[in-house]
């Protein structure tokens, strides 16, 4: 684990909970986070590293100097947020026991993808920005993460298809439905509360179950 000084020699400290004239500590994690954050928010092109450096409370170089370009800094932010995202998503897989059957693993996957969703909402925002046009940027979330990511959820379709039990789905519907058609109650969190009113609060665990659930029914050649 790398870490970036939060205060440098020429600046003040920010508070004296350390001893002074020594830097606090920042690990990469939080810098990545929060270039994600900033990424998602503001786009690649509205996004600057003195912007970033700021609200970190960074002196105006450190995150150059510690990940280089912007554009280096945007392939490491993404990747750090795909992989955090995937281990989410495993560690509530790993919590309980794996269903045996096929339907029910699908259900399983698909569950807690959307929580790990939840809990890393700026990756939906993120895939807002960069998915309205064909750039290198797209590239690299598609190949590297988009698509790998896909392929268990995939086969377990398939598997399903040939079985008769679910109507065949392409890969591009199944994506849209899951990421900007389930996952988007998370992503856009502010309206989704607006429904309060009218459907109640819904934690993310309940919200969850609920998508999975009509996802699946949706899924289905005969209702349950």
């Amino acid at each position: 684990m790398h870490y970036v000084d939060l205060v440098t020699a020429d600046e003040t400290p920010a508070s004296t909970s350390a001893p002074l004239g020594r830097p606090r500590l920042l690990d990469d994690d939080t810098v990545l986070d929060a270039a994600l954050k900033a990424f998602a928010i503001h786009g690649y092109d509205g996004m600057s590293l003195r912007m970033l450096n700021r609200e970190l409370g960074l002196s105006h170089a450190t995150v150059n100097q510690r990940f280089g370009s912007k554009e280096a800094l945007y392939h490491a932010a993404v990747d750090h947020g795909f992989r955090c995202l995937l281990g989410d998503m495993n560690s509530v897989l790993e919590a309980g026991a794996i269903p045996d059957d096929t339907l029910e693993q699908l259900r399983w996957r698909l569950r807690a993808f959307l929580l790990a969703a939840a809990h890393r909402p700026h990756i939906g925002r993120l895939l807002n920005h960069e998915g309205l046009a064909s750039s290198a940027r797209l590239d690299h979330i598609f190949d590297r993460h988009v698509e790998p990511s896909l392929r268990v959820t995939i086969g377990l379709i398939d598997q399903l298809v040939e079985a008769g039990v679910v109507h065949p789905v392409s890969t591009r519907m199944l994506f849209f439905v899951i990421i900007h058609g389930g996952a988007t109650a998370f992503t856009l969190s502010g309206l989704s509360h607006k429904f309060d009113p009218v459907c109640g609060p819904s934690d993310s665990t309940t919200l969850a179950t609920e998508i999975t659930d009509f996802l699946i029914r949706g899924l289905l050649r005969h209702t349950e």
